[in-house]
């Protein structure tokens, strides 16, 4: 499974044809979770998990998650650079600010933001 396709289902999880769940997954994937606060890290996360495994995509099996949240830290920034440096094929959080730091520090791994309007916020084109 590609890259793109990957990142596509993390987006649109619930979209997938069912085609794609009887493919054999083979390839460990790795996405890193970015958060302010390890409350928002457990509380919204279930269902995201919940949904990846219908998938077929388990923690442990075939996919690895790296968790970060601020949990006290100080620095934002040192916390992102310590999540791009683990090399994730996508980098999720939730926040216009933590998106807009994520995107600032690194071009190369895909952002997946829960935010309000991302147009509005200067995270995508409209």
């Amino acid at each position: 499974m590609r890259r793109r396709e990957f990142i596509a289902l993390i987006c649109n999880a619930t979209a997938w044809p069912f085609a794609g769940r009887a493919q054999q997954l083979s390839k460990v994937h790795h996405i890193a979770i970015v958060l302010p606060t390890q409350r928002v890290m457990e509380s919204e996360s279930r269902v995201f998990f919940a949904e990846l495994q219908r998938l077929g995509y388990v923690e442990g099996i075939n996919l690895t998650v790296d968790r970060f949240s601020l949990k006290g830290r100080i620095d934002f920034k040192e916390l992102i650079r310590e999540a791009i440096r683990r090399g994730p094929e996508v980098i999720v959080t939730a926040g216009g600010d933590e998106a807009a730091a994520l995107q600032e520090a690194t071009r190369s791994i895909p952002i997946v933001a829960v935010v309000d309007d991302p147009i509005a916020m200067g995270l995508t084109d409209g």
